[in-house]
């Protein structure tokens, strides 16, 4: 059985955007977190961020995906992450023009 979380709070608008276009709760905010700093922040970090509530595994699997997406880059590649501390950085740009093309789509 899934073992359920308390993520940090949504707003109206970020819980509504979870419910109507399915958006991972998570994976936004894992976007928040790094969003919210001007660097990087490492993983260690992101699950402090978080809370202390998210396991690392979900954490790291939900990395990977906007990793490959391009919404976000690491300091390491990711064959060679083991035992590392690894930097997580928020791609602004692409996330804005992401955003923008769902804009667009919805005029």
């Amino acid at each position: 059985m899934p073992r359920y979380v308390q993520l940090p709070r949504l707003n109206e608008s970020e819980a509504r955007l979870v419910r109507v276009l399915g958006i991972n709760q998570v994976k936004l905010s894992i976007v928040k977190a790094l969003a919210a700093h001007t660097e990087v922040l490492t993983t260690s970090a992101l699950i402090e961020e978080l809370g202390g509530e998210v396991q690392l595994v979900t954490i790291l699997r939900h990395l990977r995906d906007l990793e490959l997406d391009g919404v976000v880059t690491s300091s390491a590649p990711s064959g060679a992450r083991q035992g590392r501390t690894v930097e997580w950085k928020l791609e602004r740009e692409r996330l804005r023009a992401d955003l923008q093309a769902l804009v667009d789509l919805l005029a």
